[in-house]
């Protein structure tokens, strides 16, 4: 599991570069590898199938190089308040893109259905 979700718009305000952000990547770097262990030791102690989807892209990659996947938002979330678009959830109060496709994050926190299909 590569992903390293430092990257997310809410933490840009705290990231150098282009978006990627030390400490909530470090925990990643920590988390995912634990996170696969115990679905292995889940899976070995009562017989089930619980599996990840592979991360195929880093999100790091679609925000630095944002035209070569096809978007042209990539730093600035579709739905949200404040600069960036990055305080707070979708809400009907919200500043809201015209067209998701071309942003790479619905919110804060989460990707476009476009990123998805990149990404998994």
């Amino acid at each position: 599991m590569k992903n390293q979700w430092g990257a997310c718009s809410q933490n840009w305000p705290h990231a150098a570069g282009v978006g990627n952000a030390t400490k909530p990547n470090g925990a990643a770097t920590i988390y995912n590898p634990l996170l696969v262990q115990l679905i292995q030791q889940l899976n070995n102690d009562i017989g089930s199938d619980v599996l990840l989807p592979p991360i195929l892209l880093n999100p790091t990659d679609f925000i630095s190089n944002s035209q070569a996947f096809g978007f042209v938002m990539a730093k600035i979330a579709c739905c949200g308040q404040g600069p960036y678009n990055r305080l707070g959830l979708c809400t009907a109060v919200s500043k809201q893109c015209a067209d998701r496709s071309k942003y790479a994050f619905w919110d804060p926190f989460h990707p476009t259905e476009k990123a998805k299909q990149i990404i998994f």
